[in-house]
């Protein structure tokens, strides 16, 4: 047990030491966010039935999460596995599965503070007023949701190597945020887009908070699409990560 602790403190250390996390996971969407919310007005817009700046916070919230979960997972992932880390491991005391769970920690930690920066921000420069429990609603529905997208981040490190994962999960963050509407409404893409963007887990991921700062629970196809892109992505994750873990024995 002392061994996963440890694992965790380290690679919640290293990956606050990392830059581009920083950059793709907390500044980007700030800046997205402060730059919107200001372009089209901070008060009196309404979308969905939520005031803009609400609306915009949580597709903000939601895309930082997803970069903090998914590209900074598929990036560790690829270069541990690369680099022999994988194979070094397997000479502690440490386990496969403890050395899964210090990645879920770590990440979901990363995330929790991600979410409540941009929270905060929101609150304190932009005036976005909410009950208390609506904000921690939000923030906890992020976080389930953000599962999917952890599991996803793993699958594409272990199966790509390290530049190859490095741009896959860019790639992969960058037009599931277009097309899932984090970045613009849904209502206002074309037709075909709405209906693509409604079977995206982005999409899914921001109608939790979208709802839930509505006073409304999740629906039920929130849940259900992404559990199932959770459960599709922990399978081709664990199928290859055994599969690397049995050619390391070879």
């Amino acid at each position: 047990m002392k061994a996963y602790w440890a694992q965790c403190r380290f690679e919640l250390k290293r990956s606050m030491r990392n830059r581009r996390l920083i950059i793709l996971s907390l500044l980007l969407p700030l800046f997205y966010y402060f730059f919107y919310v200001n372009l089209y007005g901070n008060s009196s817009q309404t979308l969905s039935g939520l005031p803009w700046k609400t609306y915009f916070l949580m597709s903000m919230a939601s895309f930082g999460t997803i970069g903090t979960v998914m590209n900074s997972l598929a990036n560790r992932v690829a270069v541990e596995r690369t680099q022999g880390w994988l194979k070094l491991l397997r000479t502690t005391p440490l386990t496969s599965r403890q050395y899964i769970l210090s990645k879920i920690v770590t990440q979901l930690l990363l995330a929790f503070l991600t979410i409540l920066i941009m929270f905060a921000a929101a609150a304190i420069f932009t005036h976005v007023h909410m009950p208390i429990r609506l904000w921690i609603g939000a923030l906890l529905g992020i976080m389930f949701a953000s599962l999917p997208f952890m599991a996803l981040g793993f699958t594409i490190g272990v199966l790509a190597g390290e530049n190859a994962a490095s741009v896959a999960s860019s790639v992969a963050y960058i037009l599931l945020s277009i097309f899932g509407g984090l970045w613009f409404p849904v209502a206002i893409m074309p037709h075909w887009m709405q209906h693509l963007a409604h079977w995206l887990p982005t999409f899914r991921m921001a109608n939790v908070a979208w709802r839930i700062v509505d006073h409304q629970f999740p629906s039920t196809t929130d849940i259900l699409l992404l559990l199932t892109y959770f459960v599709i992505f922990v399978v081709i994750g664990g199928l290859a990560f055994n599969r690397d873990q049995k050619n390391l024995s070879v």
